[in-house]
Order: C-alpha cells, then structure tokens, then sequence
C-alpha cells in the first residue's frame, strides 16, 4: 500500500519541554488516520510541523514519497484549532478571500459550499453561524483546492451531539471519495467509528499505532450467569469455547477464543442443559485499548 506521509524521528522543542519526541509515523493512502492523546501529547504541535506552520527541532517527514514542498500544499486541506474567518462577510465572501489567498478557481465555492450543506447559506454573515455551522464552513474552505489530503485538528470539539453526527458523516463521506483523512481528536467513541488506523500520543511519543478493525478481532468478554453454577463451571472447563474465565460473585467472566461467535456458544450451552440468566457482551473498545496504553506507559 503507497504512504502518503512517512514521519522519521520528528521532535519538536519549547524550551525545556519536550512537545513531540522523536515521532515515527505512517500513513497509507486512502486512510482515516486518527491521532490521539490526552492534552499536552502533542498532537496538534505535529499537525503545525506537518503543515509547516511550526518548526522542528530535528527529524525530518515527506508527503507524497517526498514530492517538492510548493506542489505538496496544493494537495493538501487543512483546519487547525478553531475556524478562523471575518465575522462581517458571508460565507461566499469569506470563500473568496481564501480562494485568493490559495490562489485557486472561485468557481469551486458553490461547489463545496454544498458539499458541507451550506448552499442555501451563503449569503448570510459568518457571525450568525452556529458552531457546527461555522466548522463546515471551514471544511469548506479545506476543500476549496479539491485536497487529496484533509488534516483536521480536533473537528468536532465543543459541539452538541448532533452537530458531532453532521460532522462525523461529512468526514466519513470526504472518506469515501477516496480521501485520506488525518484527523486529531480526544472523543475515542468518534475515532472508533470514523478512524481505520489510529496512533495514541503520550508526552510526545508514540506509545501505539494500529488498526482500528484489529480491535474486533480481540477476544470477546462475555459476563454469565446460571440457577446452576457448579454445571455452568464444568461446562466452561471442558469447553473449546473459553481461553479463560473465573467466577466473580455468582457469576462466570470469560474470554472467548478468538473467531468464536457468541451465538455458538449460547447454543452449545442450551445444549448442554443450562439456562442462563444472566449474559453481557462486552466488546473490546478504542476506549479499553487507549486507557490500557496509558495505564501500561504510566507504570513503566
């Protein structure tokens, strides 16, 4: 698979405070990329580097198997922090003023400003905008270039959730298009479900990158309870169906084997004779494997 971007040892300094320490990164094309990590992890002070608004220590990144710098910012859309437009203009006019700046067609404002949904808007002034509003707007203005690339610091931070909702469909659709997607972000639920890869941040390094689908293919935990727990006990020990489990009150806690779907194991507990009354799922999460990584780091 082609990368878009390759980090090597990216590290980024304030003084004393180290903000970014040696990064390593990967990113393949026609990803949903998401970098996370509590605040203070770095994550937007990599974006800055990657845009080239913040200067690095040492280390170095390229786009594109290393294209020249001018070519590469064409191919990239990017939000950092919170939209930044004239409160007076409208959106068309606010568009054009960037169009100007990035020096490409204003024939593309209409065209993106319904991308985003906000056509029949236009005229109004960017001061009467909602929050959501104003951060579709700024999508908008990303894709003003037709970027193959977007770079989204924190899209959807101090939204209600249905404004999160608009938001996150527009990123999965921009996604679908063929897109690639490197988005910063601390809401994990959010990640989960628009992410395919993911990276966890803590003080600056790398502490894990992954696949986002990967978590699925983790054990399943499964809580279990029967009127007859001495059965239940047995048939959990002789089983193919548990890697482990260990009683917790009146109640079992198991792990299934990977590639064990949990209506087998119903089913090969029915028939075996035992009723359960008590059975909770519960899915392995980007919030369970954060937490974990930063509970691991914390002890080290």
């Amino acid at each position: 698979m082609e990368n878009v971007l390759e980090i090597n040892s990216l590290t980024k300094k304030f003084g004393k405070i180290t903000a970014v320490d040696s990064l390593d990164l990967t990113v393949e094309k026609g990803s949903v990329f998401g970098i996370l990590g509590p605040n203070g992890s770095g994550k937007s002070t990599t974006l800055g580097m990657l845009l080239g608004v913040v200067n690095p220590a040492s280390g170095s990144f390229k786009w594109f198997q290393g294209e020249q710098t001018h070519k590469v910012r064409r191919r990239i859309g990017a939000i950092l922090e919170s939209p930044c437009f004239y409160h007076y203009l409208s959106a068309e006019n606010n568009l054009k003023v960037v169009a100007e700046i990035k020096q490409v067609d204003t024939s593309r404002i209409d065209v993106v400003l319904d991308r985003v949904g906000l056509l029949s808007r236009k005229n109004d002034p960017f001061k009467n905008y909602s929050l959501g509003m104003k951060q579709r707007l700024a999508i908008a203005s990303a894709l003003l270039s037709n970027p193959e690339v977007m770079i989204l610091d924190e899209p959807t931070n101090g939204l209600d959730p249905q404004g999160i909702a608009d938001i996150r469909d527009l990123i999965i659709d921009l996604a679908n298009e063929g897109r690639t997607i490197i988005l910063a972000s601390h809401l994990l639920d959010e990640v989960q479900r628009i992410c395919t890869d993911f990276a966890v941040l803590r003080l600056g390094k790398k502490i894990f990158q992954g696949k986002v689908a990967d978590l699925d293919q983790d054990k399943t935990n499964v809580e279990v309870g029967s009127d007859d727990p001495e059965k239940l006990a047995a048939f959990l020990s002789d089983s193919h169906f548990a890697a482990s489990f260990r009683k917790e009150g009146s109640n079992f806690k198991l792990a299934l084997k990977p590639g064990i779907e949990i209506t087998d194991f119903h089913r090969a507990l029915i028939a075996s004779g035992i009723v359960l009354n008590r059975l909770q799922i519960n899915t392995n999460t980007l919030e369970q494997k954060f937490l974990q990584l930063l509970k691991s780091e914390s002890n080290a």
